[in-house]
């Protein structure tokens, strides 16, 4: 059996350590074309996001180098404020094993990678959020806001993929933000396969919220349809001097779409078996380029200080740099769960739902071209045969 410790359990396990950094060594010794050698293992690092048997396969190898059938990759729990560093394993600096005299330097740890963000080095707190600034209480509640929002009020969508390689997380030297900035390169670095862990992990915890609902999909035609008796008729009123937009619409600036709502005055048991998501589709943008934007519901104030921690905060779009750089057209979009944010905003009979969309960085040339809709569903529909990234 292989049990899968905690990252801050794992770091002050030396023998565990030992055996980690062993493994990782042997793999990294290996030649660049044998089929388990750490060069393959970043190849092959995309497929490991949509299947999770690469990362089964991982692990497997890593026991194999040092004959430990029951090694196991520590998972990053980020979710946890003692989680929320990076873990100290991975940035040890070691003698060098030909002089042990010598200065001990991170180069001689095989967990160790150089191109990653120096300003997330401990005892800083990793800011998932990037509110910015130093107060590392202020980044650590936003981190649980966050969290909260992920798995909580928006949970009826399989947020967990948000957990994927980070901007901020790159090295803000290199030209495309290596390693783990930037999808291409991020499986260069071993946390990545610890971060990773923490997918399986939080995967798990999302699950078991609510067994009967947060499933994976298998049926592309679960979407359900409101009953008569409950389609909306009464208005949201101070929203309505909302200019009309027309689509398609540049994220260029801050954008606010009034969206009518399928169904009003629900009771509690058509709300925990029907959810209301709100679906964004149809956006196009240039995938080797790094962009974030916020989705806020009925905000009155443009999103003007509005973070994770207000009731208004739906969630995040944010896309990874993939690539070195020049053109690569790509479609997506993106599901919320609104039902809990909509009571928490006592907003659940109003007809429609003021949508803000408030960019955040590198959204001049992403394009939305179909409105932004509301529908109630036992589980969200995968839109229109895109991927979808869902962050923050």
């Amino acid at each position: 059996m292989r049990t899968r410790p905690t990252r801050h359990q794992a770091s002050s396990d030396l023998v565990y350590v030992k055996k980690y950094r062993d493994a990782m060594a042997a793999m990294r010794a290996l030649p660049d074309d044998y089929p388990h050698s750490w060069k393959n293992q970043d190849s092959q690092q995309l497929a490991l996001l949509s299947f999770p048997p690469m990362m089964v396969r991982y692990v497997r190898i890593l026991g194999s180098l040092i004959n430990d059938p029951t090694f196991a990759l520590p998972y990053w729990n980020r979710d946890y404020p003692e989680g929320m560093s990076l873990p100290e394993m991975f940035e040890t600096s070691l003698p060098d094993p030909a002089n042990l005299a010598g200065r001990p330097s991170p180069i001689n740890n095989s967990l160790f990678e150089a191109y990653r963000n120096f300003l997330n080095l401990q005892p800083a707190i990793l800011d998932f959020g990037r509110i910015g600034g130093t107060d590392q209480q202020a980044i650590t509640e936003n981190n649980l806001f966050s969290m909260y929002n992920q798995m909580i009020t928006g949970r009826y969508y399989s947020k967990w993929v948000l957990w994927w390689p980070d901007v901020s997380w790159g090295n803000p030297r290199m030209a495309n933000n290596e390693d783990m900035g930037n999808f291409y390169s991020a499986g260069y670095y071993p946390i990545f396969y610890s971060h990773h862990s923490n997918c399986d992990r939080m995967w798990s915890v999302w699950k078991n919220l609510d067994p009967m609902i947060n499933i994976y999909p298998v049926d592309p035609d679960w979407t359900a349809h409101a009953s008569e008796s409950h389609i909306a008729t009464n208005s949201i009123g101070t929203v309505d001097k909302v200019e009309e937009v027309t689509f398609p619409v540049k994220l260029d600036k801050t954008v606010k779409i009034l969206v009518k709502r399928p169904a009003i005055n629900r009771t509690k048991t058509e709300k925990k078996k029907l959810k209301e998501m709100l679906i964004l589709s149809g956006m196009e943008y240039n995938g080797t380029k790094t962009f974030k934007f916020e989705v806020l519901d009925n905000d009155m104030d443009g999103g003007t200080d509005i973070t994770v921690a207000n009731s208004e905060f739906a969630g995040t779009f944010e896309s990874l740099q993939h690539g070195l750089g020049g053109a690569m057209k790509m479609k997506s979009g993106v599901v919320f769960g609104i039902t809990e944010l909509l009571e928490d905003l006592k907003a659940g009979d109003d007809e429609y739902v003021l949508v803000t969309l408030v960019p955040k960085g590198g959204t001049e040339d992403v394009t939305i071209s179909e409105r932004p809709r509301s529908r109630l569903t036992w589980f969200p529909l995968n839109i229109d045969s895109n991927r979808f990234i869902s962050v923050f």
